[in-house]
């Protein structure tokens, strides 16, 4: 199979998989918030930046480096087997040890138990993060999306089932380790490989020099991306955490799942692509245009009907939601230009520079979230706005430099989608004014999302032809 054709695979059951899996989340979210209040997300959300830091960590990078090389001892996987297993273990012991002061740092005793079961998912998902390595360089995606979208439904019903017994901020828990135990359990059976008896330091030394740079810059990542709610969590309250976590979750969580398909399938087609940077420029050039015909509408989308949507499905205590979706859509938007930025520094061998650029944007980060702090959740979510505007030119031009793309091509490249979007935005506020207290909402929500879907279909038909056909010409390429 061409890279091509197994690229357009993957990224075909990646979407199948994300879009199954994003309508359960869809579904859960607007279910339990019906059922829970902001609080117990709150509680959750304290705990996840917490699980999700550490996940960081699991196992140093050491699978991404995997993929990205072109020969792979046995020795070594079953030497990165050990270590990832050893090392989560550790983080498990201090997880457990660090929880009682976590809990108090939050001013939250319930956060002490509620991490140390969450704990569980970081050895579950130790056990078979080699395995996954194995699926996607292998550009199999086919096992992968099937054993997600089964996780995701499981781990639904269980959080559901258990949020209708009453059992609040547990139900979200088990939600967690039920699709957790369920992913790590096909993955082992589903993988020919199966790690040896047998270690080796010196195989496991010898990839950290690209990996610990990846985790560097993802620990740190991680820490900007969080910082908003440990701050949100310590000064304004788990109410607040959890209004701010929700819409962070219903638009930036669509968001990344997109997003992560195409990084998830390009990054190893792009590290085959390493040597020649015409040919990567071109593949960076197509995924970010097909990406953007996705993302750019779905984001200004959410902008125009955000008010409406609030004010159908869930009650008055999420009212402060549709402020925050506003920010949120422009600030996913922007970041959807950034996607694939971290896998450009790791194909071309560049993790040192990625790493800096890091500290770079911690610094912006943060300095923003403590200035928006003072005027509550909606002064981070624009503060964090600002950030990203200030750092989306610096942000692509270092990278580009090493496969020499300019930002302006890429700008170019994204025009029409950029403008086609726009204009379904206007197209959604226009309807709004005319119809708004003429229909109920459920009709209004029903009339927007069908009618700026099939503006934005119409106005690329007649305005994006030639970037349309492009992809299709690609499309019919990979089945040839």
């Amino acid at each position: 199979m061409s890279l091509v054709k197994a690229g357009i695979s993957g990224i075909g059951w990646n979407t199948s998989s994300r879009v199954l899996r994003q309508l359960v989340q869809i579904i859960n979210y607007l279910i339990l918030t019906s059922l829970l209040d902001p609080g117990a997300f709150g509680l959750i959300g304290m705990a996840v930046v917490v699980t999700g830091f550490l996940t960081v960590f699991r196992d140093m990078g050491i699978s991404f480096a995997l993929i990205q090389r072109k020969e792979i001892s046995h020795k070594l996987f079953s030497s990165a087997f050990w270590f990832n297993i050893s090392f989560a273990l550790l983080l498990i012991a201090l997880l457990n040890l660090s929880a009682p002061l976590i809990a108090d740092f939050n001013n939250e005793p319930e956060l002490t138990l509620v991490l140390r079961v969450l704990s569980l998912s970081i050895f579950l998902t130790s056990l078979t993060i080699l395995q996954q390595a194995l699926f996607e360089k292998e550009l199999n995606f086919k096992y992968v999306a099937t054993y997600e979208i089964l996780a995701a439904i499981s781990g639904a019903v269980v959080g559901i089932s258990m949020a209708f017994m009453g059992y609040g901020v547990w139900s979200i828990v088990a939600q967690y380790l039920t699709a957790n135990f369920l992913t790590s359990l096909f993955l082992w059976f589903g993988s020919k490989w199966k790690p040896a008896i047998e270690f080796s330091w010196e195989e496991v030394k010898d990839v950290m020099a690209f990996s610990l740079n990846s985790v560097g810059f993802n620990m740190l990542n991680y820490l900007v991306r969080n910082l908003d709610k440990l701050l949100i969590g310590k000064y304004l309250g788990k109410e607040a955490f959890g209004l701010y976590s929700v819409a962070y979750r219903i638009l930036l969580l669509p968001l990344n799942n997109i997003t992560s398909v195409f990084m998830r399938v390009m990054y190893p087609i792009f590290s085959k692509l390493q040597d020649d940077n015409e040919k990567l420029k071109e593949a960076y050039l197509i995924t970010t245009l097909a990406l953007s015909i996705i993302t750019f509408p779905l984001m200004l989308g959410i902008l125009g009907v955000s008010d409406v949507f609030v004010d159908l499905f869930l009650n008055e205590k999420w009212q402060p939601l549709k402020g925050l979706l506003v920010v949120f859509s422009v600030i996913g938007l922007i970041q959807s230009v950034f996607t694939q930025t971290g896998v450009l520094f790791q194909v071309k061998d560049k993790t040192n520079i990625w790493f800096r650029w890091g500290l770079f944007t911690a610094g912006t980060y943060g300095l923003s979230y403590v200035i928006g702090l003072n005027w509550g959740i909606m002064g981070v979510a624009l503060a964090y706005l600002i950030a990203n505007i200030v750092i989306i030119y610096p942000g692509l031009a270092i990278p580009f430099k090493y496969f020499d793309c300019k930002v302006s091509e890429l700008f170019l490249n994204l025009k029409e989608s950029i403008l086609l979007s726009v204009g379904m935005m206007i197209f959604l506020f226009l309807i709004k004014y005319l119809l708004v207290g003429a229909v109920s909402n459920l009709v209004l929500f029903i009339i927007l999302v069908i009618s700026g879907a099939g503006f934005y279909i119409l106005m690329s038909y007649i305005f994006n032809k030639h970037n349309l056909k492009k992809i299709y010409s690609l499309l019919q390429r990979a089945r040839s």
